[in-house]
């Protein structure tokens, strides 16, 4: 399929649609490609905020200490 033809079945496509939210959703999307932008959900954005807070609180185990982890198991 070339370009237009691309062009062409996504634009049909879309006019298809008659729900809002996926319309917003699509929105979004191309807006994220075109401004490079990623738009996060409010739980995206909770559970970044979390992880932040345990990495802050020493919450967390470094790459050797897991690969030894993993090896013990697989041994198991």
């Amino acid at each position: 399929m070339s370009t237009i033809e691309l062009k062409e079945f996504l634009k049909a496509k879309i006019d298809e649609i008659e729900n809002d939210s996926f319309l917003i959703y699509i929105k979004n999307i191309l807006n994220n490609k075109i401004d490079d932008l990623i738009i996060l959900t409010s739980e995206q954005k909770a559970s970044i905020a979390k992880g932040q807070f345990e990495y802050s609180e020493g919450n967390f185990k470094n790459n050797d200490f897991v690969n030894e982890e993993i090896e013990k198991w697989l041994k198991e």
